[in-house]
């Protein structure tokens, strides 16, 4: 599939989708990325939706089918995803801000305990 061989990489992806890596997103993304390059958009619509299940804040993806969306035509849904790639980003700021505050928070408290 990072080839460019959509077909070929299909015919080798699709035999792991049962078994132990049934689970494993990259499997379905790089298969939802096969079917988008080749224009099959309700399997990779199919396959990048399956990701979010397995990986629900994956914002490549969610990127991804706001383009197989648009190809699509079907605005609604690709602005749905556009509104959660936007919720996403927003908790990743928000949780890099906690860290941070909470990363000074203890070396201030650190160096205090220090000159005690």
């Amino acid at each position: 599939v990072l080839s460019g061989r959509f077909e070929e990489g299909i015919e080798a992806l699709v035999p792991y989708k049962e078994g132990k890596y049934k689970d494993w997103w990259p499997l379905w993304y790089y298969l939802g990325i096969a079917y988008a390059e080749l224009g099959m958009n309700e399997e990779a619509v199919s396959h990048l939706r399956h990701v979010l299940q397995l990986s629900p804040s994956n914002l490549e993806t969610m990127e991804d089918l706001v383009k197989v969306y648009r190809r699509m035509g079907d605005e609604d849904m690709a602005a749905k995803y556009e509104g959660k790639i936007e919720v996403v980003k927003g908790n990743i700021e928000k949780d890099k801000a906690e860290k941070a505050a909470s990363e000074a928070a203890m070396a201030v408290h650190g160096s205090a305990g220090l000159l005690n």
